[in-house]
């Protein structure tokens, strides 16, 4: 029989916390005004860029 160890509290919401900038900058990519949506649409683009070179330096 294996137990599982849950996720301690503040691990999940620094978790969490880290899809703030995803679903800001989607929105703002939806609702913004054209300047600022393009921006928004690169900033969005260039942050899943680092998060995802950070998981694969986890691998």
């Amino acid at each position: 029989m294996t137990t599982v160890n849950p996720i301690p509290p503040l691990v999940r919401k620094l978790g969490y916390a880290g899809l703030i900038p995803f679903v800001g900058l989607a929105l703002m990519v939806q609702l913004a005004p054209t300047p600022i949506n393009y921006l928004s649409a690169k900033s969005l683009a260039g942050y899943g860029a680092v998060i995802t070179s950070f998981m694969g330096a986890l691998h």
